[in-house]
């Protein structure tokens, strides 16, 4: 899982094409409980949600499992990260 950082559906997408399975959204719906209460709540969620299904329309993914890495370009990573070996990868597999 990703926890921290995600403020768009795009970054909802990029998670889960590098092997997330589950994205907290913390801050966002913090900022839209305080602002908005839970009509903020729905909004924020309802947003990400048409992010999400749009930036997949557009890399021509149908479903979440169609989500793959190669759909990701990480190469600015490489630049900055001399450890960086070519791929991310869960410590855990």
């Amino acid at each position: 899982y990703v926890d921290g950082g995600v403020r768009r559906g795009t970054d909802v997408f990029k998670a889960l094409a590098l092997g997330a399975t589950a994205v907290g959204l913390g801050r966002p719906a913090l900022y839209a409980m305080v602002g908005y209460g839970s009509q903020g709540i729905s909004k924020m969620l309802s947003i990400l949600k048409d992010e999400l299904e749009t930036v997949m329309k557009l890399c021509g993914t149908k479903t979440l499992t169609d989500i793959k890495e190669s759909m990701v370009n990480y190469t600015s990573l490489e630049r900055h990260d001399t450890t960086f070996q070519g791929h991310l990868r869960s410590p855990y597999e």
